[in-house]
């Protein structure tokens, strides 16, 4: 995993990203299965089915893990997932529209206060 990878995840998961934003904290690395498959979701609220994927250069620079990821994530959306992708720009630059789209994949699902 690469540092980026591992710090747009900490932002994201139950540490400060969602305490700062008052977001709920997400499921790490939430079991799933979709289309007859087994998949890990990186940061999950599966209650209502919207999925966090982190998106790290590292791990989506090669043709066969970009074609698995794309894979994955038909699979989810064909299980009713929406999926957000962060990555470390959005969660390091621009966070604020990282937030925006985390609320609105939530959206009326869970209270959320805030700015």
């Amino acid at each position: 995993m690469t540092r980026g990878r591992r710090r747009v995840r900490s932002r994201c998961a139950c540490g400060d990203f969602s305490r700062e934003r008052k977001l709920p904290p997400p499921v790490r690395q939430h079991p799933v299965i979709a289309a007859s498959r087994n998949y890990r979701i990186d940061l999950a609220y599966p209650q209502i089915k919207v999925a966090i994927e982190v998106d790290g250069y590292r791990w989506h620079s090669n043709r066969l893990s970009w074609d698995k990821d794309r894979t994955k994530l038909a699979a989810l959306q064909g299980e009713g997932w929406h999926v957000v992708h962060a990555t470390h720009d959005l969660a390091t630059r621009n966070t604020d529209l990282l937030l925006a789209a985390i609320r609105r994949a939530l959206g009326a699902s869970l209270p959320l206060d805030g700015p």
